[in-house]
């Protein structure tokens, strides 16, 4: 690897550290019925930008150099979207009440959780290995 794909996937690294606590403990609040928003975009916007340089660093450590593509990026993007709507949805006992009751065992902390990740590292892997 390059010397300036490893500093990227460092930076991607420090993002998704000082992006995921944050996320972390908005999820942790969001139980309780309470949305930081502070924290939630916080850790939202370091996740994402996390994945894009991670994106970014395994694009650069190519032959040529290139960039992600646009699938790759969007995904991501709808992933951080759809990882944000859940904790939203988590706050809110009377709107995850009205769901059926298969979606609220989904959205039950470690099957979201667990589905998050792999998706996530799904569409990461995808982009790295492309």
């Amino acid at each position: 690897m390059g010397g300036i794909a490893f500093l990227v996937a460092l930076f991607s690294l420090l993002a998704f550290w000082y992006g995921g606590r944050p996320f972390v403990s908005a999820v942790l609040i969001a139980r309780y019925g309470i949305l930081h928003v502070p924290a939630l975009t916080l850790g939202a916007v370091g996740i994402w930008v996390g994945g894009l340089l991670a994106l970014a660093a395994a694009s650069l450590a190519r032959e040529p150099a290139t960039l992600p593509d646009r699938a790759t990026m969007m995904g991501w993007t709808i992933v951080v979207f759809v990882a944000v709507l859940a904790v939203v949805v988590l706050r809110r006992p009377d709107v995850e009440e009205r769901l059926p009751a298969k979606t609220r065992r989904i959205l039950d902390g470690r099957y979201f959780a667990l589905g998050a990740i792999i998706v996530a590292l799904a569409i990461l892997i995808a982009g790295v290995f492309r």
